[in-house]
């Protein structure tokens, strides 16, 4: 049995069990856990089964949370219990982004990925951003330090988010996809 059969064994079922207790519809959670599967093994085909299986969980939460986000938009559906999502891993053992032996890597490529985008921001633009989602302060609060408009303020936000999603597009990175729908999911 070569590595991708011993995955798909060792892990499909975890892996709809998983998407199954996100978006509540066995179906759904078995071709989601499908697509995850083939685009794993077109894009990761060399890699070892611990990363992998971390990155297959990551890829499986990602088709979820967008999967809801898009049934969001189409039919109003209620996402506060996405905030309850550590806890949902942990139930599921799959605490990997935290405690992860290898998870420094997967900080410092966010990391990385991050200081590139601020770094292509303009000056105010990044002082904004930095001050809303790392700093946690409000956009009056910005507003007021800075002396511009809260408008000024929400438009600086909004192209630093934009910067940010499209970086995750081109990177494919689940890690870095995961940070950026925390930001964006984050909006105040």
């Amino acid at each position: 049995m070569n590595t991708f059969e011993s995955l798909f064994v060792n892990y499909q079922p975890r892996l709809v069990a998983y998407a199954d207790s996100i978006v509540k519809d066995h179906s759904t959670a078995l071709d989601m856990v499908q697509d995850t599967f083939f685009t794993f093994w077109k894009k990761y085909p060399r890699q070892d089964e611990k990363s992998a299986a971390r990155l297959l969980f990551a890829m499986t939460r990602n088709r979820c949370i967008n999967y809801l986000k898009r049934e969001r938009l189409l039919n109003h559906v209620d996402l506060s219990f996405l905030d309850d999502i550590q806890k949902t891993e942990k139930l599921f053992g799959l605490d990997f982004y935290y405690d992860a032996p290898d998870s420094p890597l997967i900080r410092k490529e966010v990391e990385n990925q991050v200081e590139k985008v601020l770094s292509l921001l303009p000056d105010r633009c990044r002082e904004v951003f930095i001050m809303s989602r790392f700093k946690g302060m409000k956009n009056r609060e910005i507003a007021e330090k800075l002396g511009i408009s809260q408008t000024a303020v929400e438009k600086h936000i909004r192209r630093a988010l934009a910067s940010f999603t499209e970086e995750a597009k081109e990177q494919h990175s689940p890690a870095f996809s995961l940070f950026v729908l925390s930001l964006l999911i984050g909006c105040s």
